[in-house]
C-alpha cells in the first residue's frame, strides 16, 4: 500500500487488481483451514515483505569510477556537477525483448554464453581488470561491491592487508554520504563488510561490500561530495522489491488467541513448528518457540 502506484485513480490501475488478489489468496487460505479441521495448527508465513523499490544498484560502477576505482582515466569532478547515469545497453535490451523470448534463447545457449549474458547485464562491457573495486552481480535492492585483490582475484592488484582495509573503508564512507538532493536524505541504510561478518570455505566468493538503499522515500538522484549529482535513469520494469519485515500468522491448539508476537525472526518459525508437534529444538539452533507449549 505505500507503493505509488498503489493508490487509487493511479494510470497503472494497480490498486484494484492487487486488492482483488489479496482477496483470492484470503479465501483459499480460509478454505485450506477449514479443511484441516479444528485444533490443527495452520501457519500463514512470509520470510519478507514487499515495497517500492529506490536504489542505485545499476549505477554502482559510475560511483566507483568518479571515486578513482574504476577504470575512467579522469576522476577531476566538480562537486556541483549533475550529470546522467550511464545506460547499460544489455539492460535496456532485455527491457525490450519479451520474458518468453528471453528464457528461451537464453537456454538455448551453452553454458559459458549464459554466463557472460549474465555479466554483461551487470557490467556492459566493462572490463574490471583494471578497477580496484567494481560492482558485481547481486540485486537491486542491495549493491554489491568485490575489492580487486592480489591473490585472491584473476587480475587482482590491490594488496591485502592495510590497502585491502583502506579501500573497503573509503567506499563504505563514500557510500555514507550519498544522499538525495531533493530531500538531503541519506539515500543508503547501512553497508556491510561480508568478509567481517561471515564465515565459511566460500567467503572469498562473495562481495567484500554490500549497500542496502533506503526505499523508505522516493529518490531518483544521488549527490555525493566527491562527484557532485548522478540522475538515475530507469534500468529495468522493476518498480518493488523485498523488505526486511515479513510476518507470521498461526492458529490452533496451544495459540494464544489475538495474542502479538514481537521481537521474532524468520529463525524462529521452524523451532516453533517443531515444538508444536512436540519435537525439541535441535541445539546449535539460532531460533525459538514463540509459543513455547513444551517445557
Amino acid at each position: 500500500p505505500a507503493h505509488p502506484r498503489h493508490a487509487p485513480g493511479n494510470r497503472y490501475q494497480i490498486a484494484d487488481t492487487i486488492e482483488e488478489v489479496y482477496r483470492a489468496i484470503d479465501r483459499e487460505v480460509g478454505a485450506m483451514i477449514e479443511a484441516a479441521g479444528p485444533g490443527v495448527q495452520v501457519y500463514a508465513v512470509s520470510a519478507h515483505g514487499m515495497g517500492p523499490l529506490y536504489h542505485a544498484s545499476w549505477n554502482l560502477p559510475d560511483m566507483l569510477d568518479y571515486w578513482g576505482y574504476g577504470t575512467e582515466s579522469n576522476h577531476a569532478h566538480r562537486a556541483e556537477e549533475l550529470r546522467e547515469g550511464s545506460i547499460n545497453f544489455w539492460r535496456i535490451l532485455r527491457m525490450l525483448v519479451p520474458g518468453r523470448l528471453q528464457y528461451a534463447t537464453f537456454a538455448a545457449l551453452p553454458r559459458r554464453l549464459q554466463h557472460e549474458l549474465v555479466f554483461r547485464f551487470y557490467r556492459g562491457n566493462r572490463s574490471w581488470d583494471q578497477c580496484r573495486a567494481f560492482a558485481v552481480p547481486n540485486n537491486d535492492a542491495i549493491g554489491a561491491i568485490r575489492v580487486n585483490l592480489k591473490g585472491r582475484d584473476r587480475a587482482g592488484i590491490v594488496e591485502p592487508g592495510a590497502e585491502y582495509e583502506q579501500v573497503c573503508n573509503d567506499v563504505c564512507a563514500a557510500l555514507a554520504q550519498l544522499k538525495d538532493p531533493v530531500s538531503g536524505r541519506p539515500v543508503v541504510k547501512y553497508t556491510s563488510r561480508i568478509q567481517r561478518e561471515l564465515s565459511g570455505p566460500y567467503l572469498d566468493r562473495l562481495p567484500d561490500i554490500t549497500v542496502r538503499w533506503d526505499a523508505s522515500f522516493p529518490w531518483s538522484a544521488v549527490h555525493s561530495p566527491r562527484f557532485g549529482i548522478v540522475q538515475l535513469r530507469d534500468q529495468d520494469f522493476r518498480t518493488g522489491s523485498h523488505t526486511a519485515h515479513g510476518f507470521l500468522i498461526a492458529t490452533g491448539d496451544g495459540i494464544p488467541r489475538a495474542a502479538t508476537i514481537s521481537g521474532a525472526s524468520i529463525y524462529d518459525v521452524a523451532p516453533t513448528i517443531m515444538d508444536g508437534v512436540g519435537v525439541p529444538t535441535p541445539t546449535g539452533c539460532e531460533g525459538r518457540p514463540l509459543f513455547a507449549t513444551n517445557d
